[in-house]
């Protein structure tokens, strides 16, 4: 008797975790519209640069930093959104450098 007391209980205590239906609908009886926000932030530069006759070159840096909020499907502890929601950073650089020297027979 103490264990079907038991499963009933943890399965009362699950069941209670997840939100009570909020639409009627063939397939469906929940409806979620999470709150999602994001700012991007970026930019490029880039020089080109003329060293000679024979000699050029170009440099270019470009970096991004988008904070991302993802809001979850349900609420409270079971939020359905597992490693998909919460606050999110993703910031990222990058950098080329070239040289281009051109040779000739003729000089």
């Amino acid at each position: 008797m103490l264990f079907g007391c038991q499963d009933r209980c943890t399965r009362n205590t699950l069941i209670n975790l997840f939100p009570n239906a909020n639409a009627s609908g063939i397939g469906y009886n929940y409806l979620s519209d999470p709150i999602t926000t994001q700012t991007a932030n970026q930019g490029d530069v880039r020089i080109d640069q003329v060293l000679s006759k024979r000699d050029s070159s170009f440099y270019r840096f470009s970096m991004s930093n988008s904070p991302e909020t993802i809001g979850s499907p349900f609420p409270g502890y079971a939020d359905g959104g597992g490693f998909f929601d919460g606050i999110q950073q993703i910031t990222a650089y990058s950098g080329a450098a070239s040289e281009v020297h051109v040779f000739s027979p003729t000089r």
